[in-house]
């Protein structure tokens, strides 16, 4: 960030921290993955392909199984 700031000035350093932030804040509903999509573009983790992105999805597994509703209910303090 601090090469940011130096070659395009503190306004576009500003703005890259605040994109990021609001990216963070995204997300599905409880209980389903969330691929993070604009939070990979503004951080440049989007242009690399890993073994774990591929192949070690523990959302893909046979077993993996939860209710939506019961998740709903948790983070809404519902119970």
């Amino acid at each position: 960030m601090a090469t940011v700031e130096q070659v395009y000035g503190k306004a576009a350093a500003m703005r890259l921290r605040t994109e990021k932030v609001i990216m963070e804040q995204f997300g599905r509903l409880p209980g389903l993955p969330s691929s993070h999509a604009g939070l990979d573009t503004i951080t440049g983790a989007d242009q690399d392909i890993e073994f774990a992105d591929i192949l070690n999805d523990p959302n893909q597994h046979p077993e993996h199984t939860f209710r939506v509703h019961e998740a709903m209910e948790v983070k809404l303090s519902i119970f």
